[in-house]
């Protein structure tokens, strides 16, 4: 079954005074691979995890949905944006720059489940998507930055739901946010890119 490829506006494009718009790079690399997938004839199974992501599946935390290349670009579009905001509030508020960093990653994660035609259930929410990414892209030597979601997620929770001993978050703090958000947006960009990844199932 064929996937048509996200159609790009004219904001996307380089105005003539030479000023690129916010995430501008983030749409050039996603148009890319949404033309690969779309001239891809047959889905590529995905053999690492499989058999955790079926038990998510089954235990009502993931589930299948159409698979989608535009929700995907969505989804990685706002993830540099978030990415983009945050490194420039890191200084004034660096809760809120954490914060803004772990919603790109988690973004940019949700955007593989997407092409794979999954998505998280309300049962399941963050911690299946994280769950789902790591036992596939990142266990028995995947891509490390996949293992480190987790950790970027107690960090926001204690931030966002703090009690008299959670430390509050400093710059070295949103900074370290920042380095994982940026690396899992990239590890997100060369797996939708290398072609390998397809429909779950």
């Amino acid at each position: 079954m064929g996937i048509r490829p996200r159609e790009f506006h004219p904001r996307d494009q380089v105005p003539n005074n030479g000023a690129r718009p916010r995430g501008h790079r983030t749409a050039i690399r996603t148009r890319t691979w949404c033309a690969r997938v779309s001239r891809r004839q047959s889905p590529v199974s995905w053999a690492r995890g499989r058999a955790d992501v079926e038990q998510l599946i089954t235990d009502g935390e993931l589930e299948r949905v159409r698979p989608s290349v535009e929700v995907a670009a969505r989804l990685l579009a706002d993830a540099g944006a978030h990415i983009s905001l945050a490194s420039k509030g890191i200084e004034e508020d660096p809760a809120g720059a954490l914060q803004l960093c772990y919603d790109a990653a988690r973004k940019a994660a949700t955007a593989l489940l997407a092409v794979q035609g999954l998505r998280a259930t309300s049962r399941g929410g963050h911690i299946a998507v994280i769950d789902a990414v790591r036992v596939q892209f990142n266990d028995e030597g995947g891509m490390a930055i996949f293992g480190r979601l987790h950790a970027l997620r107690r960090r926001r929770n204690r931030s966002e739901y703090p009690d008299d001993e959670s430390p509050g978050v400093n710059e070295d703090d949103a900074r370290r946010a920042l380095d994982t958000a940026r690396a899992v947006l990239q590890a997100a960009e060369q797996l939708l890119g290398s072609g390998r990844l397809g429909i779950f199932g």
